[in-house]
């Protein structure tokens, strides 16, 4: 492999990587979105969206539980992938692929208008010591068996007055991880099928890369290589939850 290929592979590993990042903050922001609107109107007969239909069944269709599990979907998951997506932003940034994140965007502008709540992760937009220090708080709360950004989350969404218990937000977060290793591997699948689908993120991730033509496969690659990574991270994560609350 020549240098240059070397650079390529790295650039489109990047490109990849963050875009998958910052896609999944935003779905996981929408699933917390409708939880906590589920958790105003409580009605299991009615709901639409089918993961946080799976969600509920599988635990307890309440409205606490929906609380629970919407601090899970937007602090425990989105949030660490939105820092983590714009620190991997930022760096491309640093190697001048404006370009590439200008696409980025676009493509997530897109995305959006398909969301209930547009503006996620905006009061933790910063600079590049500034989202590494809120991850840092973000991993470092959960390694010591904390909730971290309690208030922020009330001031997003101002759920009822529902107590966040942490065994409770805990085995909460723990089902979450159990769904998106499924969905991540039902991802994966439909990449590698790559044809028309009704899917919304499949359909970003298909839209990004065919903004880049003479590297689409290696994108693709890319992506499906980094929803292996992130079905890696939420077995971790799991593991380290059911030794800190056992279930």
């Amino acid at each position: 492999m020549t240098i240059c290929e070397l650079k390529e592979k790295i650039r489109v590993f990047l490109i990849g990587r963050t875009f998958l990042y910052l896609l999944n903050a935003e779905a996981d922001a929408d699933l917390a979105a409708q939880l906590i609107a589920y958790s105003r109107k409580p009605n299991f007969g009615r709901l639409k969206n089918q993961r946080v239909k799976k969600l509920l069944e599988a635990s307890d269709p309440s409205a606490s539980q929906a609380i629970y599990l919407a601090y899970g979907q937007y602090i425990a998951n989105g949030l660490a992938d939105y820092l983590t997506g714009q620190l991997f932003l930022k760096i491309l940034k640093i190697f001048n692929q404006d370009k590439a994140v200008e696409k980025i965007n676009q493509t997530l502008n897109q995305f959006r208008r398909g969301l209930i709540k547009k503006d996620n992760y905006r009061e933790y937009a910063g600079g590049f010591l500034d989202t590494l220090f809120s991850l840092l708080i973000q991993i470092g709360g959960f390694i010591l068996g904390k909730l971290p950004f309690k208030k922020q989350f009330r001031k997003i969404f101002s759920p009822k007055k529902t107590r966040l218990f942490k065994r409770k937000v805990f085995e909460a977060i723990i089902l979450i991880q159990n769904q998106n290793i499924s969905h991540n591997q039902n991802l994966k699948k439909e990449i590698e099928k790559a044809g028309k689908t009704d899917n919304p993120k499949l359909r970003a991730i298909l839209t990004l890369a065919g903004m880049f033509p003479e590297s689409q496969e290696k994108m693709l690659r890319a992506v499906s290589q980094s929803l292996e990574a992130a079905s890696f991270w939420d077995r971790l994560f799991r593991w380290y939850l059911g030794i800190i609350f056992p279930y």
